[in-house]
Order: C-alpha cells, then structure tokens, then sequence
C-alpha cells in the first residue's frame, strides 16, 4: 500500500539573540485537498481541519496509507515525490 509522508521544511526561529537566529527546526506542511485541488499551509486553522469542506487532509512529516485515488490526485497536483511504495 503506498504511502506519503508530508513536506516538511526548516524554520528558523524568530528571535534577536544571534544564537538562537542560526537554530531550525523542521516543520510540517500541511496538504488540504478538496476535490482535485490541493491547498499547501505551514499553520492550519483548526477551524478549516473540523469544518468537514476537505475530502482530505494531511500534516506534513507524518505518514499517510493512500488509497489509488489519493495517489492518482496527489500525484498529478506534483506531489508524487512524498509518495512511498
């Protein structure tokens, strides 16, 4: 059963002490897909993830088991590359 594991990218930390200004941590991006769309977001509102208005929703840096449908909608909105056999 194929597999996607979500997007992540580095974020720095927002600070004046020059530190702490070269630390990053990584972070996921969340993948909303509604229909044949998808939506890309670094901070979700929790109200959009309860409403119901996305078939599906996915946090970045976890991992997901795809149906062929989600592979197929995934895939051709380019993010084949998250995708694991």
């Amino acid at each position: 059963m194929p597999t996607l594991i979500g997007p992540t990218y580095d974020e720095n930390l927002w600070t004046s002490d020059i530190l702490f200004q070269r630390y990053t941590r990584p972070s996921g991006i969340t993948l909303l897909v509604q229909g044949t769309e998808v939506t890309e977001t670094t901070y979700p509102y929790q109200g959009d993830l309860q409403s119901g208005i996305y078939d599906y929703i996915y946090l970045g840096g976890h991992e997901y088991p795809l149906s062929d449908a989600e592979v197929t909608i995934l895939t051709n909105a380019g993010y084949g590359a998250y995708i694991h056999p």
